[in-house]
């Protein structure tokens, strides 16, 4: 979905389900990670819309995906499980591996696969390609995080997010974030296909991560 999909209809049923009443200093957040790849649509929907972009080692995102995926289903009443992270019938998947195919993320031939681990790394490999192009057309109303400075620094990256946002960032709120926080965990590297591996390593390299061997 990109900005062309936002058409008037769409903005107006938007606004119905989603403005906030209206309280000063209240914020509508959305965080679903697949909306990575919709912020051109999101933008022209939303155009004073701010966003916060987190960028993380694809060793992290993939495994925990996998994780994600693996773990019991929840039932729905009529329906058949539903995945943990591919949802009913692997319907988000399906729906990435369209746009894979569509943008040329992988080839063909690799997304025929029932491997999280390759399914994973496509939607990684989706989400950078993704903010690749639409980033720069949101200007200054988007800021970007790294995932392990957030966990480490974490003081410093609130700070910034806050200011980016217009708010506050008052100690007791940052003393509070302190607490909440768990420390990053150490990530095994995936094992990926080499056509996989390649693209993945392409932008672990173009963000300063390591590459996955």
């Amino acid at each position: 979905m990109d900005a062309n999909d936002a058409t008037p209809e769409i903005a107006r049923r938007f606004w119905r389900l989603f403005r906030p009443p209206h309280r000063p200093g209240r914020w509508l957040v959305e965080k679903l990670p697949h909306n990575a790849m919709r912020l051109g649509y999101l933008s022209s929907i939303a155009p004073n819309a701010r966003f916060i972009v987190i960028v993380r080692d694809a060793r992290g995102v993939i495994n925990s995906i996998v994780q994600k995926a693996s773990n019991p289903g929840t039932q729905i009443l009529g329906k058949e499980e539903v995945n943990g992270w591919w949802w009913v019938a692997d319907l988000k998947w399906r729906g990435l591996q369209a746009d894979a195919v569509k943008h040329g993320w992988l080839p063909e031939e690799s997304l025929v696969t029932d491997d999280d681990s390759v399914r994973a790394a496509c939607e990684w490999i989706g989400t950078c390609e993704s903010l690749h192009q639409t980033l720069s057309s949101v200007g200054d109303r988007a800021i970007t995080v790294r995932y392990e400075d957030l966990a480490t620094r974490t003081d410093t990256v609130l700070v910034a997010i806050a200011d980016h946002l217009h708010l506050d960032s008052p100690s007791d709120w940052l003393k509070q974030a302190q607490a909440l926080k768990r420390p990053p965990k150490a990530n095994d590297d995936p094992i990926l296909p080499n056509v996989v591996k390649r693209r993945v390593n392409e932008w672990q390299e173009r963000l300063g991560y390591l590459p996955i061997l």
